[in-house]
């Protein structure tokens, strides 16, 4: 075999060792991006799987709420209604002395707050207004029933409606505030809290700020209870919590933003 022979031998060697090695190559990339491709798979439907798993959670939470709620209203309510109305009958057709009508006003009084009690339990556990009226009647009665107390004043500004947001899910809205409100009537020693919330660009603000005592200095790392709720509920609406103590010292805001899809018109105007 002459010199040029044995180059070209080595040329063609070379070529297809070279060949081999690219293809080994792509081979490897195509493997890792399947891999990658797969993972990233794996993981979103382990997302998916966990927020599918939360939201069934809330829910079965919120049904919880509404059948002890109606319970409370309808059975155990009503009962003290006809309690103390009974009471009120026998008081009107026998004569009692004055200290047995003492006893017997006690007794009414104390049936009246009990109902009173319960009503106000029954819609903190599930605000019938909600479905009713809608969410912006049920925020507004929330915060005339906070006010209603003589603490704390609540100043609340919506200026838009909720039709983007999914009627299921607007409770979430509903139980973040009502969250909120909770934790500044335990916590922050407040007069005021002012709620604004409007729409931009594809979002819906809500801010929530009190004139507290602020967050303590490690806030941040903070993951009570009713913290927890909230960022949960937040998340099932795809949305982003934050919270920051007010820059001139005076209270604590927090920020809320969820996104929305407003529904696209159609050429006769119907949304499609």
């Amino acid at each position: 075999m002459n010199d040029s022979a044995i180059f070209n031998l080595i040329i063609v060697s070379i070529c297809i060792m070279v060949a081999i090695a690219l293809s080994i190559i792509v081979l490897f990339n195509t493997s890792q991006r399947r891999i990658m491709s797969e993972l990233q798979k794996a993981h979103d439907n382990k997302l998916s799987l966990q927020k599918m798993l939360l939201e069934n959670t809330v829910a079965v939470q919120e049904r919880e709420r509404n059948r002890i709620a109606r319970e409370l209203h309808d059975n155990i309510g009503s009962q003290l209604s006809i309690m103390n109305l009974s009471l009120n009958v026998l008081k009107s057709l026998a004569t009692f002395e004055p200290k047995e009508l003492l006893v017997i006003d006690q007794i009414s009084d104390s049936l009246t707050s009990s109902i009173e009690t319960t009503r106000n339990i029954s819609h903190e556990l599930f605000p019938a207004t909600i479905s009713k009226f809608g969410i912006n009647t049920a925020l507004q009665a929330l915060a005339t029933s906070v006010e209603r107390a003589g603490v704390i004043d609540v100043d609340m500004q919506i200026s838009h409606e909720w039709e983007q947001i999914e009627q299921s899910k607007v409770i979430h809205i509903y139980r973040v505030v009502q969250e909120l409100i909770n934790n500044t009537i335990k916590h922050a020693e407040a007069e005021n809290i002012v709620i604004k919330s409007w729409t931009e660009a594809v979002n819906i603000i809500i801010r929530y700020q009190d004139d507290g005592i602020g967050l303590s200095a490690d806030y941040n790392n903070y993951k009570g209870i009713g913290l927890g709720n909230i960022q949960t509920r937040i998340g099932l609406l795809d949305g982003q919590f934050t919270l920051q103590n007010d820059q001139h010292g005076d209270g604590y805001k927090a920020i809320i933003t969820i996104p929305f899809h407003k529904p696209t018109l159609s050429e006769n105007g119907e949304n499609v």
